[in-house]
């Protein structure tokens, strides 16, 4: 991949728009609107408030005299910061189309550049690696956690106790059903020999 940063590459990328420059061109801007609105603003205050017309009319009818003035004060100050809102949104949207060209550029060349499958596995490695690693960050030990740890530790043998001791009793319940089970599946005339004697 050629050196984009050596001259001649630089002076092909900006005569054969490769690379836009209007994000910086664009930030200059900015800020020189920002200035030139800033002074407009401090113009007004210093001259005196100049209204429209239309505005003039509404504040002749719905603003007491006294306070006229100060109406005309907070409306060039709020008018001003409204312009430099809408002048930032205007800027911002142009560094964002301009920033999707020069990324779809980007895109373009790594397309078309023959990759080969260590270069692909390294460069997908990179771009995983980072964020496994991030996610996989381990949590520092806390005074809460070691405690609820001792605690489960000495609770373990308690437990394993209870388990145990209710194993047992399922087991000796399921013992005397299956006893009470075959005594009732027996003969219900047993008599012992005595008695059959007897009856002879």
């Amino acid at each position: 991949m050629n050196n984009i940063n050596s001259r001649p590459g630089f002076f092909a990328a900006f005569f054969g728009f490769k690379r836009m420059v209007s994000p910086f061109f664009i930030t200059l801007v900015y800020f020189l609107g920002l200035i030139g609105i800033i002074a407009c603003v401090v113009k007004h205050i210093m001259q005196g408030p100049n209204l429209p017309g239309y505005l003039v009319g509404y504040m002749d009818q719905y603003v007491p005299g006294d306070m006229q003035t100060y109406v005309a004060y907070a409306l060039v100050v709020l008018g001003g910061f409204l312009v430099i809102l809408v002048w930032r949104f205007v800027c911002e949207l142009l560094i964002s189309l301009f920033g999707i060209f020069n990324r779809l550029s980007e895109i373009k060349v790594l397309l078309g550049e023959p990759v080969s499958a260590a270069a692909s596995a390294a460069r997908v490695k990179a771009t995983i690696a980072p964020a496994k690693a991030k996610r996989e960050k381990p949590k520092k030990p806390t005074k809460a956690n070691k405690e609820k740890a001792i605690a489960i530790a000495a609770a373990a043998p308690v437990v394993a106790a209870v388990a145990e001791a209710k194993e047992a009793v399922e087991e000796a319940a399921e013992k005397a059903k299956d006893s009470d089970n075959s005594n009732d599946d027996g003969p219900e005339d047993d008599d012992p020999p005595r008695s059959r004697r007897r009856r002879r």
